[in-house]
């Protein structure tokens, strides 16, 4: 939801900071008739630059948050993910998928039985400073079984 929320603040803003901009720099300001008769108060284009700044500097803030949490996500899976995959290489394992999760990074892996140890994978990810990171190793034992036609010469 607060995703939603920032996303739309963000549109509103900048669709708000560029008809300024554009009404700016064709100085429709100049162009308006004042009249001693109108009802309505004239809009200060000072106090609208000021509120229209003002709400882009308060949304740079999140969503400047936003983005390094996604840097940092996106780098930690990337690392996760190379070391999984030189660890399941290593084992006759092969990584299929490296996802983040809410309770942490989900590795998938497939392979033959047995299991292989994980002791080196746990290492290899505290050697890289992602030791204190919720990773979870889901392996998938395969077994293959060919059901076609037989290969010649055997």
């Amino acid at each position: 939801a607060f995703g939603a929320i920032l996303l739309f603040v963000t549109n509103v803003s900048a669709i708000l900071a560029m008809g300024l901009l554009v009404m700016s720099i064709y100085r429709v300001g100049a162009l308006v008739q004042r009249s001693d008769d109108a009802v309505a108060k004239p809009v200060s284009i000072r106090r609208a630059a000021l509120v229209i700044g003002v709400a882009l500097v308060v949304i740079s803030v999140p969503l400047g948050l936003t983005s390094t949490k996604i840097a940092r996500t996106r780098s930690s899976e990337a690392e996760v993910s190379s070391l999984a995959t030189d660890w399941g290489e290593r084992h006759g394992w092969s990584v299929v998928s490296v996802s983040t999760r809410p309770d942490g990074i989900l590795v998938r892996a497939t392979g033959p039985l047995p299991e292989p140890e994980t002791a080196s994978l746990k290492a290899a990810l505290a050697a890289q400073g992602l030791g204190d990171d919720v990773i979870t190793l889901e392996l998938i034992p395969t077994t293959s079984v060919e059901v076609g036609a037989e290969r010649s010469g055997d």
